[in-house]
């Protein structure tokens, strides 16, 4: 076996938060804005749907998110940004769903000895309540939640602090995540091993092994060899 551990990123790798987004937004438009006696136009709803979702790729942030809704939206105009960023992570977190196939992955890696650790950026509140979703989070051997550890990808500390959690050797441990500079170069910075969930079809200065999602670990089980 190549690998001893497998380590992942939360968001957009093992949890569809596109999925999340889209249903945050079109709730705080059609169930709360809906109550006024403004209407939403059909432009403004597809706007915010590409938003959210592109937003969730770490492209855009929830200042943007924010500012888009007081710009567009009429009900939204007297909402202060701590309240909204409250709210729509309250209902982020009713809509946060995994993959259909995360737990089925996890199960199967576990089953064939392997250690898996998690290392997420947020805060401990918000991910810990995305933890939920889990049916066993025990299976996890480690999990590192930035605002818990003091520092967020891609600082290499957080890396090295899974790596010493797992009590094994970078070249032993295999990270998986999408974000391009939080995940990926900030495994690399680490010397650790990764693959790279591409979603943007972007391009690195150096090698890396890209794969669709998670599932591809069970269905190409050459990848881990």
């Amino acid at each position: 076996m190549k690998y001893k551990v497998i380590g992942f990123d939360l968001d957009n790798t093992l949890l569809d938060t596109q999925i999340s987004a889209y249903q945050t937004g079109m709730h705080i438009l059609l169930r709360d804005f809906m109550k006024s006696s403004y209407r939403t136009p059909p432009a403004i709803a597809e706007h915010l749907i590409n938003l959210t979702a592109f937003n969730e790729y770490g492209h855009r942030s929830l200042e943007e998110i924010h500012n888009w809704y007081i710009t567009n939206i009429p009900y939204a105009q007297n909402w202060n940004i701590n309240d909204f960023f409250a709210y729509w992570r309250r209902h982020a977190l009713k809509y946060a769903q995994l993959f259909p196939w995360t737990e089925r992955v996890l199960r199967t890696l576990k089953n064939h000895g392997y250690r898996l650790a998690l290392v997420t950026n947020g805060g401990s509140a918000y991910q810990r309540g995305k933890l939920s979703k889990f049916d066993d989070i025990s299976i996890f051997d480690s999990i590192i939640i930035s605002e818990e550890w003091g520092q967020h990808k891609p600082d290499v500390s957080i890396f090295e602090e899974s790596l010493r959690q797992m009590h094994c050797e970078k070249d032993e441990y295999l990270f998986i995540g999408d974000n391009c500079e939080t995940d990926i170069i900030g495994a690399h910075n680490a010397g650790i091993p990764c693959f790279w969930i591409n979603y943007l079809s972007e391009t690195l200065p150096f090698p890396i092994q890209e794969i669709n999602s998670v599932y591809d670990l069970i269905t190409t089980p050459s990848l881990l060899e």
